[in-house]
């Protein structure tokens, strides 16, 4: 039972990383095609990347936190020892660095060129996508 539940504990922040990397290229990808909203089609392209980078963050939420509670279930039935935390950690780290690296992706399309008639609508996106859980457009 030790095994699987280390399995667990390290294997889904691993899972994190490849959702990560996954999405942060699609946000990449987004911003190699559409450098500016200057269209409509432009603005829908936006809307979808950001709402999918919206849903995998509410995953992502899940797949980081099990690690801590299976971590905690592990100590209290005694399957699992306080020195054991470092496989909560080191994983955890890894996946923080990688949303760091992000985070200059993310600056990016926040901050792209948009023409003056999509300038509100693009504000708007901006704000769920940033303060929001679920997208409202």
């Amino acid at each position: 039972m030790r095994v699987q539940l280390l399995c667990l504990i390290v294997g889904l922040p691993c899972i994190g990383l490849v959702s990560s990397a996954w999405f942060g290229l699609a946000l990449a990808r987004f911003l190699k095609r559409v450098p500016a909203i200057q269209s409509p089609s432009d603005m829908y392209r936006l809307k979808r990347t950001v709402a999918a980078q919206m849903y995998a963050a509410l995953v992502q939420i899940v797949i980081l936190g099990a690690p801590v509670l299976l971590f905690f279930f592990g100590v209290v039935t005694k399957i699992l020892y306080a020195i054991d935390f470092l496989f909560v950690v080191v994983p955890s780290l890894a996946v923080f660095g990688a949303g760091m690296a992000m985070k200059t992706v993310e600056r990016r399309v926040k901050t792209m060129p948009v023409s003056d008639e999509f300038a509100d609508d693009f504000r708007h996106v901006i704000e769920v996508w940033m303060r929001k859980p679920f997208p409202d457009w």
